[in-house]
């Protein structure tokens, strides 16, 4: 069955629906109606989406968003088969059987709690013919050290590094760094009355030896002096554009406290 604009908009409804309890349904924050509808004083239809046509999506947004193109990238935003979601209930994503698919590669054998799993080339793919590999297998390995051995002995292809394995092989053939873009940061429980002071969590925020942290985890990590990870996104230089940024910045951290959204 072909992905039409309406698997957008019913799986974009369905995740700002608070009956859904979507985990990462804040990133809507900024949709027309988005916020309204997750609190309640909106019904779902008036979400900023609607289809004109089989495959003509329109989305109306509240506030400008530099970022835009990039949540697109999110799985969150990707389409959903009501057909599917319907038959499989409350089973629906629970395992490779429940799922329904329109990626150059269908998941097999993967029940939930399994530690192997495999991706197969899917027949149904629109652009198949450019889909090299048949297969993709996935394992899980409960210490870094056995998923080595499988790797020394070529049983597997590729594996992540933990940090003594990182100090190790850093630098030798065939070991690469990638950065994630990630960002990660030491949350504090601020109902717990020896944490309600500001000044208290400051205080261990500073008792951190950051540069002590990075060299102990190894591989690419960086101190991280933003939210926004070192690399995820550049200017060309230009006064305006910079100004404009910066703008856009302030803007998102306004709304992020108004609304209680991530930044």
């Amino acid at each position: 069955m072909p992905v039409t604009a309406q698997d957008f908009v019913y799986s974009w409804r369905r995740t700002v629906n608070p009956k859904t309890e979507a985990e990462y349904s804040y990133l809507f924050s900024g949709f027309k109606n988005a916020d309204a509808i997750q609190n309640g004083k909106k019904p779902v239809s008036s979400l900023g989406i609607k289809a004109e046509g089989k495959y003509k999506l329109v989305v109306t947004l509240e506030k400008r968003m530099a970022y835009f193109k990039d949540l697109m990238a999110f799985p969150v935003f990707f389409p959903q088969e009501e057909k599917a979601v319907k038959k499989y209930g409350d089973k629906y994503g629970t395992a490779s059987k429940y799922m329904a698919y329109n990626v150059p590669f269908v998941q097999k054998g993967w029940t939930g709690s399994n530690l192997s799993w495999k991706l197969v080339k899917n027949p149904d793919y629109w652009d198949k013919q450019s889909v090299k590999l048949d297969q993709i297998s996935f394992t899980v390995n409960k210490t870094a050290t056995t998923a080595y051995n499988l790797y020394q002995s070529n049983k597997i292809d590729a594996l992540g590094l933990d940090s003594n394995l990182t100090k190790q092989f850093k630098g030798k053939k065939n070991y690469y760094s990638l950065s994630n873009g990630g960002t990660y940061y030491l949350e504090l429980n601020e109902k717990n009355p020896n944490l309600a002071n500001s000044n208290i969590r400051k205080a261990i925020s500073l008792a951190i030896n950051q540069e002590n942290l990075i060299r102990i985890l190894c591989g690419n990590n960086q101190v991280a002096n933003t939210y926004t990870a070192k690399g995820l996104t550049e200017y060309d230089g230009s006064l305006s554009n910079l100004t404009d940024a910066c703008q856009e910045i302030l803007h998102m951290f306004d709304e992020g406290t108004k609304q209680n959204t991530s930044v």
